[in-house]
């Protein structure tokens, strides 16, 4: 749900440039697991980044998004014990970053 809700807002948000690339990729330490999605659309004005996990922000005309998908998104992490932020730069696409701690690994009886 988390990934998809993401992919989403990133293939909306690409509609109106003209690259667009998403790039997903998964990285892992002793305790994390860290997946970062990224995308070459508008990108995030820095004055709301910090919004865009609230419920119904969103930056969408109306009719078009109820602004609880990155909210959702938020929760389902943050239940998970994990985090997700969202960096990026007006004009220079966007990027969100999600950690997770590992599963334990299981030991064969």
């Amino acid at each position: 749900q988390v990934l998809l809700n993401i992919f989403g807002n990133a293939l909306d948000a690409m509609r109106t440039v003209q690259r667009r690339s998403l790039t997903i990729s998964a990285t892992q330490t002793r305790s994390d697991v860290v997946i970062q999605i990224g995308d070459t659309g508008p990108g995030i004005d820095a004055g709301i980044a910090k919004q865009v996990f609230d419920p119904f922000f969103t930056t969408k005309d109306v009719g078009e998004g109820l602004g609880l998908g990155l909210s959702i998104s938020y929760n389902i992490i943050k239940d998970l014990g994990g985090t997700i932020k969202v960096g990026g730069n007006s004009g220079k696409g966007t990027t969100f970053h999600i950690s997770l701690a590992r599963a334990a690994e299981l030991v064969p009886a």
